[in-house]
């Protein structure tokens, strides 16, 4: 991973674009840690494919889970009892 600043992203625009599509994710660096992070497109989506895919198999576990009764219910009067003792 490559870390620039601003001015430098446009002064090597060139370089660093040859090295974003080369599969290089550049971070730049901004004031108050402010950073960005530059990718390629491709490596966005296959960045976005792996959350969504991540994410539908937590949903899949947690349907198993209520279809198997792996659940946990409480009354409305049982989660009031339990923010008054917090």
């Amino acid at each position: 991973m490559m870390t620039l600043r601003t001015v430098d992203i446009v002064k090597r625009t060139g370089d660093v674009a040859k090295a974003i599509l080369a599969g290089e994710k550049v971070v730049v660096a901004r004031p108050r840690n402010e950073n960005w992070v530059i990718m390629s497109e491709v490596d966005y989506k296959a960045m976005v494919a792996r959350q969504n895919a991540e994410f539908i198999a937590r949903l899949d576990r947690g349907q198993e889970d209520i279809k198997n009764g792996r659940l946990i219910t409480k009354t409305m009067e049982e989660l009031r009892a339990m923010e008054e003792s917090l």
